[in-house]
């Protein structure tokens, strides 16, 4: 009886063991936090740049000190991914430029948003939080804020 125990112990600390790794250097977790956003026309809720209102060559994102925000527009969804530097944001606040230069037209987008630090076994998240659209209706569908303008 005390040897099957004594069995049953080892495999248990065995694959534990063999199911476990220290190695953190497999971890692919992304370094900064981000963000989604799918503009869309308030009246007809068509995307702004499937209907050609907007081209995604003319956005511009800038923080509160009028600084450039790293983005990338994604062609194949036409939503727009903006990345933030590393670390904790309280308070940040964002504007997105659309700008069609045929029509004269230009929308700008007031963004409110802090970021969350979420500590995990091999590197630390950072999620943005308290997203707002002060000046528009928005709704987060499948982690994409839609946006109405």
């Amino acid at each position: 009886m005390k040897f099957a125990r004594l069995i049953v112990l080892v495999i248990v600390l065995s694959s534990a063991l063999i199911g476990c790794s220290d190695n953190c250097s497999d971890v692919n977790a992304p370094d900064s936090s981000s963000l989604f956003l799918e503009f869309v026309d308030q009246t007809t809720e068509e995307n702004v740049f499937e209907n050609e209102m907007f081209t995604s060559d003319q956005i511009v994102i800038t923080d509160a000190d009028d600084e450039l925000v790293s983005f990338n527009f994604v062609v194949d969804k036409n939503f727009i991914h903006v990345t933030f530097p590393a670390g904790i944001l309280t308070d940040e606040v964002v504007y997105v430029t659309l700008e069609n230069t045929e029509t004269s037209e230009t929308r700008e987008i007031e963004v409110h948003l802090s970021t969350i630090a979420q500590e995990e076994e091999c590197y630390t998240l950072y999620k943005t939080d308290n997203v707002q659209f002060p000046n528009n209706e928005s709704a987060l569908v499948d982690g994409i804020y839609r946006v109405k303008i």
